[in-house]
């Protein structure tokens, strides 16, 4: 038996089991590309060339040492769920019109760059991903009940990463205006180590979305987003924004405020 497999053979049987299937196929199609590129650059061609066959490595066999010693396995992560709520006082058709007409919402979700509605129930996204790119997704309408809930998913097929999400739209007791609540499933695009990740560095999903309810509730009782509440990040953007100035809000803002 060749050293190399017996190597990889002692490997398999010494550690579980713990890369999911989309990290073994992204870590070894990178490991491939890196090991090649490092064979055609003499500069540093073994150290690429090395570590690019270790990525395939771990790829093939789906193993980690890193991820045992921390407890870590990404094979068969479930989706993730994110619930937040907010109570807002305005009525809860005002809110619900608003959030119905998706093209609103990336006045209140700084991720979210453009929303354009199609037709059918279905819409375009598109949002900021890392290092200036973009990340697009087509999503579906599948329940719509004025004035209570609207409920949305991604389209298979037409989505970099699934998910669905819903908001509900509650009386809040006391005749305080409406508790708002919103629920997200979605699937990380590297497990829990994604998520971790995203969490370190502050784009998590629940932040994310506890902001945007934070931004939607100053939009509506006081007609503009504090920069005080922004990222610093976000603040250098404060001047953009459509409810920038004047009223605060946007022209549509304003009417459903109305």
């Amino acid at each position: 038996m060749d050293t190399s497999i017996r190597a990889t053979h002692r490997v398999s049987s010494a550690l579980p089991l713990n890369i999911g299937s989309g990290e073994r196929l992204a870590t070894t199609l990178a490991g491939g590309l890196l090991g090649a590129y490092g064979l055609r650059n003499a500069r540093s061609r073994w150290p690429l060339a090395i570590l690019g066959c270790a990525l395939v490595a771990r790829g093939i066999t789906g193993r980690s040492p890193l991820y045992k010693a921390f407890g870590i396995s990404t094979v068969g992560d479930e989706p993730a769920d994110v619930e937040c709520a907010i109570t807002i006082n305005v009525e809860p058709a005002r809110l619900y019109t608003f959030w119905r007409d998706f093209e609103n919402l990336p006045q209140v979700m700084p991720r979210l760059k453009e929303v354009t509605v199609l037709d059918n129930g279905r819409s375009r996204w598109v949002a900021k991903g890392p290092v200036g790119t973009a990340v697009e997704w087509e999503a579906e309408l599948v329940e719509d009940h004025a004035p209570e809930l609207i409920a949305w998913r991604a389209l298979p097929g037409r989505a970099q990463v699934w998910s669905a999400g819903e908001v509900r739209f509650r009386p809040a007791p006391g005749d305080r205006g409406t508790e708002v609540h919103v629920r997200i499933r979605y699937d990380p695009p590297a497990g829990r180590v994604g998520q971790l990740v995203a969490k370190l560095a502050g784009e998590e999903p629940s932040s994310q979305v506890a902001d945007s309810l934070r931004r939607l509730k100053m939009i509506f009782e006081a007609g503009e987003v504090a920069t005080s509440a922004m990222r610093p990040d976000q603040d250098a953007e404060q001047g953009k924004q459509p409810w920038h100035g004047q009223a605060g809000l946007t022209e549509r803002a304003r009417e459903v405020g109305q």
